[in-house]
Parts: structure tokens; C-alpha cells; sequence
């Protein structure tokens, strides 16, 4: 999520419209439950408290935020705003935006447009439809980040959607080196990433790692995952990315690890349950079908793993031709913002 928050801000703040350059700030809306008071908060809140810590920094250092702190003050930013943009990652998926219409903008008087949006499945619920229909006939652009999102806002509203990078690929590979510039571990290593460690991911990597004879570095995606693995810390977005990018081998079932693995040509294997283009697996089929690097999600372990680099030759040439596409798409609603404001002015004047 930083990654996310932070390169939109980088992309969009390279934009200049007349003799304006843009400025970027989040705004936070929390959907997360409350701590509450058992056996197993006390356990688990330290070190979620560590992990807090590491990544605040990473956003005091990198980040910028609205002065709102409720739901009730977000009206508010339509007087300093010019726009507003929603995005990315599953920004529209109800099982995390719990149906909060502030996830479509729906305080937005200003030009409203989102950027890489994503239901993160290929089929949404009625709750999810209810709030397409409620709020996305009055964007001024939409935009999503794989092509099932895009035919499912043609579907229930009638409209065409733009398909659009992920965040992460609006920047090249030597903008995100500058966080990762030194190893966290000596030696060749396997990096493991998941967001749950299912029998298949655990087949996969006891597999590869009889195969190599190298060890196995976790990444826990939170403190209750960590104490699974006996962990003792979990890592903050710096030292995440440099265990990616100097890793030998990734094995994630993560869309993230898939493309920062994708970005940095690791050897990578991403690995789900059930159909390959099914369910939540979508997001990771798509952009792997898209870059030519299909062969890399894989839902059974049959067998050894094929051990040589993948080609990245093609994903380098999609990457480069979607992000110019997609640094497009964003001029050209910064533009048409930049334009009704302009048009308001004068409206203003007489």
C-alpha cells in the first residue's frame, strides 16, 4: 500500500499543466477494525506496533497526507482541491472499502477520475454493483487496472473504462533501486511472500527449496502471520523490496511481489489455488498473460521448477508501452481538471 500511495504521487507530480505543477496528498480512510482486548491482541499488538513504526517513517519520509481526520471532513478538501483520484489496487473490492461510498469520491464537487481502480476478482457482488451504479456515472474519467474491471463497469453502467498500469509500474526500475540500494541478507536466497500460506505455496516451496539447497527468507504480511513463522520483527517497505530485488528465487501468491519481481527480473514463481484466470487469481493472470510471462503462475507442483531466468524481453516492452499510455491517461485528466478550473475562474469573474 505505501508503494501504491507513493508512486501515483511521483507520476503525477512530473506533470506540469501551463505553469503549474501538481501536488499529490492522500487521504486517509480507515476500514480497519479496532484492537480489542483478548489474550491474543496483547500478543500480536506489539508487534504490529513495530511494524507501524517502520512504516510511518517510510511515510514521513515519502508521503504526503490531507489535514482530514473522519469521514465528515472530507467535503471540506473541495476548497483547496482542483481534483480528486481514487486508485489503486482493491480500492473497489467490499470485502476491504466495506461499501464506504468515500471509496468512489462520492464527497467530490471537483473533476473526480480514478486511476488503475480494481474489484481485485472477475466477478463483483451486489453490494459492489450497487455501488457502481450509485457512484460511477458521475466520474469525469474511469480507469482500471485489468481488463475484467473494465468490462464490468461496460456491463452494469454502460460505460468504457481506460485500462491503465498499476502505480508501481509508472516508475522504472532505477527509481525503486533507491530504496533496496543495500542487501538485508548475504548470499543466495529464496524470498517468500504470501498472503496466506496455503498447502499449494508450501508445496512449492519445499520443492524449490530441495531443488537449490538455498534458504528460505519469509516476509510476513502482518504480525499474526509473523508469530505463525516465528518471526520475531516484520519488515518495513524499505528492507521488503531489497529482499525482492536481491533475492535469487520469489515465490508470492501476491500481485505486488509478481510485479515488483517482473520490474526487477527475479526469478520468480506465482502461485495460486484453483483455476489460473479465476477468482482473485485474475489479478495475477492478467498482468502475467499481458507481459508475456504466463508460464510463471502455476497452481499444482508437478515436478521440479524450470530454474533458468524467464525472457523479460516482452514484459520489458509491455511495461514501457503501458506506462506511456498510462502517464498519458493521467496528463490528459490533469489537463481537463486544470481546464474547469480555469473555466470556473472565469465563470466567477462574469
Amino acid at each position: 500500500s505505501c508503494f501504491q500511495a507513493y508512486a501515483p504521487r511521483h507520476a503525477i507530480e512530473q506533470i506540469r499543466t501551463g505553469e503549474e505543477s501538481w501536488s499529490y496528498s492522500l487521504i486517509p480512510i480507515k476500514t480497519l477494525r479496532e484492537w480489542t482486548k483478548s489474550l491474543k491482541t496483547y500478543l500480536i499488538k506489539p508487534l504490529h506496533d513495530l511494524q507501524r513504526r517502520k512504516f510511518t517513517r517510510f511515510e514521513k519520509e515519502n508521503m504526503k497526507f490531507a489535514p482530514v481526520r473522519s469521514i465528515q471532513e472530507l467535503p471540506g478538501l473541495n476548497a483547496d482541491a482542483d481534483a480528486f483520484v481514487c486508485g489503486s489496487d482493491v480500492i473497489w473490492n467490499s470485502a476491504f472499502n466495506h461499501s464506504f461510498d468515500a471509496f468512489y469520491l462520492d464527497f467530490a464537487r471537483k473533476y473526480t477520475f480514478s486511476y488503475a481502480a480494481s474489484f481485485g476478482k472477475d466477478a463483483v457482488n451486489e453490494r459492489e454493483k450497487a455501488c457502481i451504479r450509485k457512484n460511477l456515472p458521475r466520474f469525469d474519467d474511469v480507469s482500471c487496472r485489468e481488463q475484467s474491471g473494465v468490462e464490468t463497469i461496460r456491463k452494469e453502467i454502460g460505460r468504457e473504462a481506460s485500462l491503465v498500469a498499476d502505480p508501481v509500474l509508472l516508475l522504472s526500475r532505477g527509481d525503486w533501486e533507491k530504496f533496496c540500494k543495500a542487501p538485508v541478507r548475504d548470499g543466495k536466497y529464496i524470498f517468500v511472500y504470501a498472503t496466506h500460506l496455503n498447502g499449494t505455496i508450501r508445496e512449492a516451496i519445499d520443492r524449490l527449496k530441495k531443488q537449490t539447497g538455498l534458504e528460505v527468507v519469509y516476509s510476513a504480511c502482518g504480525p499474526k502471520q509473523a508469530l505463525r513463522l516465528g518471526m520475531i520483527q516484520v519488515q518495513g517497505p524499505e528492507e521488503w523490496l531489497s529482499l525482492l530485488c536481491h533475492a535469487e528465487y520469489v515465490i508470492t501468491n501476491s500481485y505486488h511481489a509478481t510485479a515488483f519481481s517482473t520490474l526487477f527480473h527475479r526469478k520468480f514463481f506465482t502461485v495460486v489455488e484453483g483455476e489460473k484466470d479465476k477468482g482473485i487469481n485474475i489479478r495475477m493472470y492478467d498482468f502475467l498473460q499481458t507481459m508475456g510471462l504466463g508460464d510463471r503462475i502455476i497452481n499444482t507442483v508437478s515436478g521440479d521448477f524450470e530454474l533458468t531466468q524467464p525472457d523479460f524481453g516482452e514484459a520489458d516492452r509491455m511495461i514501457a508501452e503501458r506506462k506511456e499510455e498510462s502517464v498519458a491517461y493521467l496528463r490528459r485528466n490533469l489537463e481537463a481538471a486544470y481546464e474547469q478550473k480555469l473555466a470556473a475562474g472565469r465563470g466567477a469573474n462574469g
